[in-house]
């Protein structure tokens, strides 16, 4: 149900960043972007049902302890690798999308360009297919064996694009 509703909007929305794009104004990318911020608010108005505490007992709580001392060390060294953790991954998300526009606009043929988008999206629809299935056959059943599978997998996909890259641009230049 979520998969449909999100695919729902973001066809709904298409639909309506299309309008703008045949428009090609500023005026309407600003409409546009304000309605995308009406429909985000919008889209928070159940949360105003919830009640605004929970008739909850208050609970006394002695200081917890660990083996080095107070729980504190705990958190903050929980709290440093959390940062660390999103900081990676956000720096990582960026690269690859940075990569995956190169490789989607900048070595597509202009005269094809919407055909070379099509099969692009629909490998990323493929492997939301298949990622259950590989995840299942690898981490899930050897565990870390499992996980180090995968790092070899996705390793040996990247060496694959980085190897296509290269020579669409080295085909590229030589035309």
């Amino acid at each position: 149900m979520l998969r449909t509703v999100t695919n729902l909007s973001i066809a709904i929305g298409s639909g309506i960043a299309a309008i703008a794009l045949a428009l090609g104004t500023a005026e309407a990318y600003q409409v546009v972007i304000v309605f995308a911020g009406v429909i985000g608010a919008f889209g928070a108005l159940p949360l105003l049902r919830l009640p605004a505490s929970v008739d909850a007992a208050v609970r006394e709580v002695e200081e917890m302890r660990t083996e080095t001392g107070s729980i504190v060390v705990l958190i903050v060294a929980a709290l440093t690798h959390t940062v660390a953790e999103v900081l990676t991954h956000t720096f990582a998300e960026v690269l690859s999308q940075a990569g995956a526009w190169g490789l989607d606009f900048e070595l597509a043929d202009p005269a094809r360009a919407g055909a070379y988008q099509g099969v692009f999206g629909m490998g990323f629809s493929l492997g939301a297919l298949a990622s259950p299935i590989v995840v299942n056959a690898t981490a899930i059943t050897f565990g870390l064996l499992g996980w180090v599978m995968l790092g070899v997998i996705f390793l040996a996909a990247a060496f694959g694009i980085w190897l296509i890259s290269r020579r669409a641009v080295a085909a590229a230049e030589t035309r």
